[in-house]
């Protein structure tokens, strides 16, 4: 439990507040403060108990609640009970330090998968740890979840999440998709030089394969990459015409290139 919070000053008169109710804006006063609220402004509210102790009706608390959501000042789950304030972050940052690990070990306990990538994406300018890679696996664990409750699959875009953070780029023509591909790259065109790695590069886009580091690597020992399934074909292919020409009688002196017979 926070031993102390920050509430904005003029928070009452904000464009989003001018239409609440005096129990309503109790509300909102005491979300910033109450003892539920962790160092990421969310948290599990008990609604009998929060009502006692607002001197409200439950369902009364209940309904406010969800004027709040409407008027965008609070994200609740109705599922795990937890609220999150939306304005939260912008008056409590934390860059590092015990509040920093806080916050986060708070935004990790977080049970509803929805809200969790709403805070992840409310506070990655303040928070280090708030990071895109985080953000990204929590939106495709939140599309999870919510396909799971309806008994679907998937959507189609959940791909896995190192998947769809990885990034196309290019050494000196190598195609490389990670971390690893790149200082590969890197330590090829180190070794074996510009010119090498170019001509090999060019050897495999010209076999239409794509130049991985592995297979550029190949082709500069020496190692025919390329040779692909057709070509396999087509070895088989003039294997047969060679023995239907001896069996024609026609002798071995004829050379056979490609499809042609000389």
């Amino acid at each position: 439990m926070r031993d102390k919070t920050i509430i904005p000053t003029n928070l009452l008169d904000w464009p989003r507040c001018r239409r609440l109710l005096p129990e309503q804006r109790l509300m909102l006063l005491w979300l910033w403060s109450c003892q539920y609220m962790t160092s990421a402004g969310v948290g599990f509210i008990p609604i009998p108990a929060a009502a006692a102790t607002l001197g409200l009706d439950p369902q009364a608390l209940d309904g406010g609640l969800d004027t709040l959501k409407n008027a965008q000042l609070i994200a609740r789950d109705h599922e795990t009970g937890e609220v999150f304030i939306l304005d939260w972050f912008r008056f409590h940052t934390f860059r590092q330090g015990v509040p920093a690990r806080a916050a986060q070990a708070a935004i990790d306990k977080v049970q509803s998968a929805s809200l969790k990538v709403l805070i992840l994406e409310k506070s990655k300018a303040c928070l280090p740890t708030a990071t895109i890679t985080r953000t990204v696996n929590s939106s495709l664990h939140a599309s999870r979840a919510s396909a799971r409750e309806e008994g679907g699959s998937p959507p189609p875009g959940a791909a896995p999440a190192a998947r769809a953070c990885r990034k196309k780029t290019d050494v000196q023509g190598i195609v490389c998709w990670t971390d690893r591909d790149r200082e590969a790259a890197a330590a090829l065109v180190s070794k074996k030089g510009v010119s090498a790695v170019t001509t090999a590069v060019a050897e495999l886009e010209r076999q239409g394969v794509e130049p991985l580091p592995t297979r550029v690597e190949k082709i500069l020992k020496g190692k025919n990459y390329g040779k692909r399934q057709n070509d396999s074909e087509n070895d088989v292919i003039r294997q047969a015409i060679a023995l239907n020409l001896r069996l024609a009688g026609l002798g071995d002196e004829h050379v056979i290139e490609g499809e042609r017979v000389y």
